[in-house]
């Protein structure tokens, strides 16, 4: 894939997931965590991630385009909503991530939020009983 573009992914992208359709065009490069401990929210149908939490974020690797990229930039609302970044993974590799963005009012929203435990969405959403 010419101008690739590693990307990992913490909620409704993943594989079987809400949102999965998104990733067609992307290649599968495996499970992967985070280096850097993350709080996880439960927004209802997706999760929202902050750093400085208690545990690493557990998700999905691919290697995607920069036409996928413009299509996860456009549902994640980047750069007002969630905010695309750079950052370690557990193997020693990087990838961009999406954060949200701490405004007043997802602030507010996050307060209200439950805590995603152990940073696994997937793990979280079978114990809500739904996908």
């Amino acid at each position: 894939m010419s101008d690739s573009i590693q990307v990992f992914v913490y909620g409704s992208l993943m594989r079987g997931l809400k949102y999965s359709r998104l990733m067609h065009d992307a290649t599968f490069q495996g499970m992967a965590s985070t280096e850097e401990p993350y709080a996880l929210y439960d927004l209802g149908p997706y999760p929202a991630a902050s750093p400085g939490g208690d545990c690493p974020l557990h998700g999905e690797l691919y290697e995607i385009d920069v036409t996928t990229l413009a299509r996860l930039d456009q549902l994640e609302g980047h750069p007002e909503l969630y905010r695309r970044s750079v950052r370690s993974l557990s193997d020693g590799s990087s990838a961009w991530l999406y954060e949200i963005v701490l405004s007043t009012e997802t602030q507010q929203q996050l307060t209200r939020a439950p805590q995603v435990t152990g940073g696994d969405w997937r793990g979280w959403l079978a114990l809500r009983g739904s996908t």
